[in-house]
């Protein structure tokens, strides 16, 4: 209980606070942000900024997040939490970014031959755990809406 509150009197300090404009360029750079209204536009910045605030972020693979990263991944999960009552996805403990898609190992087995080995994998959501996400296919999605794929819509939803 005195967890929430502390929780919430951050949350208020931070969302209190203006959106800095470096980060609304990145923004401006994706199709469905030009698409909101004013106060759309305010609340996902909102929901965006605790994203970036509260998640522990990772970069891996070599790749080491930047605010660009941040602020995209985090206004695509935002708009998924935009018109409905949420908890900003407190399962998700931290968001871990590889610069392109990755692979998984793993042995299929069949009989006593191995049929086949690794996983080439471009995000994965783990229950109550990480969001992982491959950059290169995350950036490219809010980008050209038309192409009807959207990595982080789609892992997000899965929480």
């Amino acid at each position: 209980m005195i967890f929430g509150w502390l929780r919430r009197r951050r949350r208020k300090k931070l969302l209190a606070k203006p959106f800095p404009g470096a980060w609304r360029a990145h923004l401006e750079s994706l199709a469905f942000y030009r698409l909101l209204d004013a106060d759309e536009r305010r609340r996902l910045e909102g929901i965006a900024r605790v994203l970036m605030a509260e998640k522990s972020w990772e970069g891996c693979g070599g790749l080491t997040i930047t605010d660009e990263m941040r602020v995209v991944i985090s206004a695509q999960a935002a708009l998924l939490l935009l018109e409905i009552e949420h908890d900003y996805f407190d399962d998700v403990s931290s968001i871990l970014v590889f610069p392109t898609s990755y692979e998984t190992p793993f042995e299929t087995h069949v009989g006593d031959g191995i049929v086949g080995e690794g996983y080439t994998h471009h995000g994965e959501a783990w229950y109550r755990g990480p969001i992982v996400l491959a950059w290169d296919i995350a950036r490219h999605g809010p980008i050209d809406p038309r192409d009807g794929h959207n990595l982080v819509l789609h892992e997000f939803a899965h929480h």
